[in-house]
């Protein structure tokens, strides 16, 4: 097994593509997101724990119902549409299926609409064997959009109703429900 990396990666090594699930997936490159990606509710599964008790006595511990971790980030907006119909849209329409994203297929199933997110961390140029990525599988945006002095930006939230799987050059950890 390969040493862990002694390299601290940050925002600024990362990038990050949506793509939807047709036969050569559509894709999408995020050009302006914060670099502030976080997932959260992840554990061993994507499952509750379920605490048994009787009388004031825990008799088992087991899993429970499928829990849905979350994704949070933020994209600095040039625009929220997109400049003709046609692909390169921008992230909006391509995480809400409109517009150039509009006979986007869903990595899912057809209803609602889902996507899969994709962070590369550049390890390769710091002396790993591999850059490590982190997929996202059939996430579910909902969101806002605010104007600021430092840019208007694109605030996401998503659910996170498959797979999450992280690898590197050592290995792969796949989180999924029990």
């Amino acid at each position: 097994m390969a040493a862990e990396s002694s390299y601290t990666k940050t925002s600024q090594h990362g990038s990050i593509v949506l793509s939807d699930a047709t036969g050569t997936p559509v894709t999408l490159a995020l050009s302006y997101d914060e670099g502030d990606l976080a997932i959260d509710g992840l554990s061993e599964y994507l499952n509750e724990v379920v605490f048994h008790q009787r009388r004031g006595k825990r008799t088992s511990i087991s899993n429970g119902e499928r829990k849905v971790p979350t994704a949070t980030l933020t994209i600095k907006c040039h625009n929220l549409v997109g400049s003709s119909t046609s692909a390169p849209g921008t992230p909006l329409e391509f995480m809400t299926k409109k517009n150039s994203y509009s006979a986007n297929t869903s990595t899912w199933k057809t209803v609602p609409y889902t996507f899969k997110l994709t962070l590369t961390i550049e390890g390769t140029s710091f002396g790993d064997a591999a850059d490590e990525t982190v997929v996202l599988n059939d996430c579910f945006y909902t969101g806002g959009w605010g104007e600021g002095m430092d840019g208007n930006k694109l605030s996401c939230n998503l659910q996170i109703f498959g797979t999450i799987v992280i690898t590197n050059s050592t290995g792969t950890m796949t989180y999924n429900e029990a």
